[in-house]
């Protein structure tokens, strides 16, 4: 589950609290029309999504408003939750996207499993190289022979 959400931090004042809820309870009736993102565009206010999370473990950014977390488990994709009050703000949120829990075909895995493993090749293999280097250094080696034992080669400091 991942949602996305407006956030109004609350000022101290009763009536403007009560003022901000008000204005919220209209900002929520228009992202139900036309979605979360273009409401709260209009108004001049960012959304924050979340990263995506299960009943097991909440996501962090809903730790202040934990009814939000629970409210996105339950509703569906691109629903627009009630105004919520946090400890010191309100919040209202979409359900951004939702990933439901399976088993993955051994297919699907098969090309990232593939990249990941060329990038290590990219790292690894200048990290043998260097460890040979240091290793030649090490046992008194010059700098030349120390770069030979390793597969590279010393150059000229011609650079300015």
């Amino acid at each position: 589950m991942k949602v996305a959400q407006i956030v109004i931090r609350t000022h101290a004042n009763e009536s403007t609290q009560r003022e901000q809820f008000a204005s919220l309870v209209k900002l929520r009736g228009r992202a139900a029309r036309i979605g979360l993102g273009k409401a709260a565009a209009e108004k001049g206010l960012g959304t924050i999504k979340t990263r995506f999370y299960d009943q097991k473990l909440a996501a962090r950014e809903l730790f202040s408003a934990p009814e939000v977390s629970d409210w996105g488990l339950r509703a569906k994709v691109g629903n627009v939750s009630p105004v919520f009050e946090g400890i010191d703000e309100f919040v209202v949120a979409s359900v951004a996207g939702r990933h439901e829990a399976r088993t993955r075909d051994p297919d699907e895995l098969a090309e990232p499993l593939r990249q990941l493993a060329a990038m290590d090749c990219v790292w690894t293999g200048p990290s043998r190289a260097a460890d040979s280097i240091a290793t030649a250094l090490a046992r008194g080696a010059t700098l030349e022979q120390a770069a030979q034992a390793g597969g590279s080669q010393t150059g000229r400091g011609d650079r300015p």
